[in-house]
């Protein structure tokens, strides 16, 4: 390849994977509401007539468990052959805990298909084998049991929005964006007003050039939020006829009927602020001239136990922490903060102490002790104080937080 035609392949591939990072937005957002909100619907009916159903894994053998792996796929067209995932994510519910933990799996992450003898890109399991081979090959890569899967087109997904007769949003901006090569163009007023399902994807995909990401994600949670609080309003039962004729048009699943009004009945109690996701971590990296997406093993493996396994994720992200570099080593207070993260706190500062001299880590709380702090205390190696007794200059932005983390001299660099 000469360097002309090297610069065109690299132009092309990065426009490739800008246009389809676009469509990860809806990575939580569409596929949470169709889960809650569809099955919720699904419910309504099953609770409207009175029908009692018995909930049963694919082989028929009652579930003993209180929890249930579904892989949820989101494929993209299949003008250009078969269609492989364009989004990937495993989402736990457990029914006891009413909380659901939600994981999602790049679609480039090389992983080993069941089958075959090389690594490969994830989504190539769902073009080969359909969802019953991309359930086997996250089974075997995350090393946990997946019970079923539900896969749909991101057409189906506008149409459902259609069928609830839109969602509610106040727009924050006017929202302007054009790009010919993917053949989207947005152009939404400011506002409050009723998103129709093709304006409620362009919502979701906008990235406005100042806060980029970071407001994306900002509108991905406030569209959550308003898609729930619709989907628990009385009026959705007039419309679940129709949504499950929708439903039927637009999923593929290996589900029976009868288990998802089934799983809908359990999972009614759910409330928004229990419904949690990650992405697994890792980096993008060229293998033999290919793009791929390496995941972090020991980072997969914490968030797979605390969000999938454990929903300990789930507890410790109610609490917000700042953390603050006490040794003067540099770097010290990122490195702990991202192995925070991973356990699901939500770290909103990282900032130098008022001096370099603290010999041991300290979790300074401000309310009382609870497990979560306990465990997190466990995790960085810190003695527990509480805010009164703590020496440490504290000023009034601390209040806002829940958990201050001073790293001391005695940071190995190696958290738990």
């Amino acid at each position: 390849m000469n360097n002309r035609d090297e610069r065109l392949y690299n132009s092309t591939e990065c426009h490739y994977k800008k246009y389809k990072f676009l469509k990860k937005f809806l990575l939580v957002v569409l596929f949470v509401f169709i889960i809650i909100g569809g099955l919720f619907g699904v419910f309504l009916y099953d609770f409207f007539y009175g029908e009692k159903i018995t909930f049963t894994v694919k082989n028929n053998q009652p579930i003993a468990l209180s929890k249930v792996n579904i892989l949820l796929i989101g494929y993209d067209s299949e003008l250009n052959g078969r269609p492989r995932s364009d989004t990937l994510m495993l989402a736990s519910f457990d029914i006891k805990e009413k909380a659901v933990g939600i994981l999602s799996i790049p679609r480039d992450t090389r992983v080993l298909i069941p089958g075959h003898e090389k690594h490969t890109k994830v989504n190539a399991a769902f073009a080969e084998g359909g969802g019953q081979l991309a359930m086997d090959t996250i089974s075997q890569f995350l090393g946990i049991p997946v019970n079923y899967y539900i896969a749909t087109n991101f057409d189906g997904v506008a149409g459902i929005i259609d069928t609830l007769g839109g969602i509610e949003i106040d727009v924050e901006e006017d929202m302007k964006y054009v790009d010919n090569a993917a053949g989207l163009v947005i152009d939404i007023p400011k506002g409050r007003q009723i998103l129709d399902g093709e304006k409620a994807v362009k919502y979701l995909r906008y990235r406005e050039p100042v806060y980029a990401d970071l407001g994306r994600i900002a509108r991905q949670q406030k569209f959550i939020n308003a898609a729930i609080k619709q989907f628990l309003s009385p009026e959705l039962i007039l419309k679940v006829p129709k949504l499950i004729q929708q439903f039927n048009n637009s999923i593929s699943t290996n589900m029976s009927y009868k288990d998802m009004m089934n799983l809908a009945k359990l999972m009614k109690d759910i409330k928004s602020e229990n419904i949690k996701s990650a992405r697994i971590p890792g980096e993008s990296k060229y293998i033999d001239g290919i793009s791929y997406f390496i995941h972090e093993p020991e980072g997969t493996r914490k968030l797979v136990n605390d969000l999938i396994v454990s929903k300990e994720y789930i507890a410790n992200s109610k609490y917000r922490v700042a953390v603050f570099n006490g040794n003067g080593i540099h770097g010290a207070a990122a490195k702990i903060s991202r192995d925070i993260e991973l356990h699901g706190f939500k770290v909103d500062k990282i900032a130098n102490a008022d001096h370099y001299n603290y010999e041991n880590t300290l979790v300074i709380y401000t309310k009382e002790v609870t497990d979560e702090i306990k465990a997190l205390a466990e995790l960085v190696n810190g003695q527990i104080i509480p805010l009164a007794e703590s020496a440490y200059a504290i000023d009034e932005s601390f209040k806002e937080f829940d958990i201050l983390v001073i790293v001391g001299k005695d940071f190995s660099g190696n958290s738990q």
